[in-house]
């Protein structure tokens, strides 16, 4: 029972990834999405990063991202 639901939470992580290495939290996450990170990351699947956006050379605003690793 318990590897089902693994699978089904690392097959939703791979559709919020929709084929990108990482996701900038800038607002488009859906709670469930939020969630599903984070059980992503207590399980050591996703990185919580703290990095500049829109990028290194002209962001200020420093954002979540999450980058996979794991699924």
């Amino acid at each position: 029972m318990e590897s089902s639901r693994h699978r089904e939470r690392i097959t939703e992580l791979l559709a919020i990834f929709a084929g990108r290495e990482e996701i900038a939290s800038i607002g488009q996450l859906t709670p469930v999405d939020e969630r599903r990170l984070s059980w992503a990351v207590k399980h050591g699947l996703v990185q919580r990063e703290q990095k500049p956006w829109p990028g290194p050379l002209v962001g200020t605003c420093i954002k979540t991202w999450y980058v996979r690793i794991g699924c």
